[in-house]
């Protein structure tokens, strides 16, 4: 019942749509007749339609550019020189210039003066001048106070090394020949009763062990080699060891034949990191920082002979597929403190100098 209804009312109201249309035609059709038509009367009307036609036209022309028309412009002045044209907007006559025949003046972009370059010292010059640098710090700003423990760095950028090539690590250790800070707390992986264990007891390890401490680490997870700051194996406990990678690899701590902390001379390996013993390895930017001693602790000449056996320990690190002798591995080196602010350049050939000296002295090898 409702769909026959609803189909009634559907076809009753289409029928009135369509009559609607069949009255609505013939109106449409006259007025386009009389449209067609109105440029051919000659009773006048059409050219007054038309007049008002391109009245309207040009009404909206001038409504659709109101920025070029020259009624909203400033009024002209009263002088009589007719060649001036309507003034600029202010935008446009600061941005043009004038040269002295009256041509527009060429833009010029603004260049920056290059900054000087900074001279580079030599080392002894350069620790004396990072210390007074230091010591000006400290005496200009009230609030600073001297730390003892502040220590120098020497931050190497080396020249022709890709770190993201395998062949191209540059990892080694120097033995330095004055002792930066406190000596470390070194743990030896050897068995309890071997020759090693013993011999590394007696050059001042802090703590021995075999595979029951390897365990023992594994099971904690660390938190009993907490207070140790260096680790040495001996070869005997490599494969036992790599089950403690995961827990000494993150913290720096897992021993490597690279830097000799994995070898059969343990007591060897004990007394050269308490004695001063410092590892490097160049970061992802191809640079090497470098501790050379404690600022308030030791003088320049010991900081100084410091520096140059890390710079011989880095030059003897080469890798062969790095391209280039020695002298041109080091490309820049500067000098920091921890605490301050700024660093000072330091000249190559210096350091060379006395990374020869300290080879021929024989300090820095392992």
């Amino acid at each position: 019942m409702q769909r026959a209804l609803f189909a009634a009312l559907a076809r009753r109201g289409e029928a009135a749509l369509h009559q609607q249309q069949q009255q609505q035609q013939p109106a449409a059709l006259c007025a386009a007749a009389a449209a067609a038509l109105r440029p051919f009367s000659t009773d006048g009307g059409g050219a007054a339609d038309q007049q008002q036609h391109q009245q309207q036209q040009q009404q909206e022309s001038r409504q659709s550019s109101w920025l070029y028309d020259a009624s909203l412009l400033p009024p002209q002045s009263s002088s009589n020189d007719s060649s001036k044209g309507p003034p600029r907007p202010p935008r446009l006559s600061s941005l043009a210039g004038a040269t002295s025949n009256g041509a527009p003046a060429p833009r010029r972009r603004a260049s920056r003066a290059a900054p000087a370059a900074t001279p580079k010292l030599p080392l002894l010059e350069a620790l004396r001048a990072l210390r007074d640098a230091r010591a000006a710090q400290l005496s200009g700003s009230p609030s600073q106070k001297e730390r003892p423990h502040e220590t120098v760095e020497m931050h190497v950028r080396l020249r022709g090394v890709d770190p993201r090539r395998g062949d191209h690590s540059v990892r080694g250790a120097a033995l330095l020949p004055h002792a930066v800070g406190r000596p470390p707390r070194v743990a030896v992986f050897a068995e309890p009763g071997t020759p090693a264990a013993d011999a590394a007891s007696a050059a001042g390890a802090d703590l021995v062990g075999g595979e029951a401490l390897i365990d023992a680490i594994v099971e904690t997870k660390g938190r009993n080699f907490a207070d140790i700051d260096r680790c040495v194996a001996h070869p005997d406990l490599a494969r036992a060891l790599a089950r403690a990678g995961r827990v000494l690899g993150p913290r720096g701590l897992m021993p490597n034949p690279k830097v000799g902390t994995l070898t059969s001379d343990v007591a060897r390996a004990v007394r050269e990191l308490r004695g001063g013993r410092v590892e490097f390895r160049a970061d992802r930017g191809a640079q090497l920082h470098l501790p050379l001693g404690k600022l308030g602790a030791m003088a320049d000449a010991e900081l100084a002979a410091n520096a140059g056996a890390l710079a011989a320990a880095v030059l003897a690190a080469k890798p062969e597929a790095v391209k280039g002798g020695l002298t041109r591995l080091l490309s820049k080196v500067d000098l920091a403190t921890t605490f301050g602010r700024g660093s000072v350049g330091v000249d190559v050939s210096s350091v060379l100098e006395a990374a020869g000296g300290v080879r021929r002295g024989g300090v820095g090898r392992d």
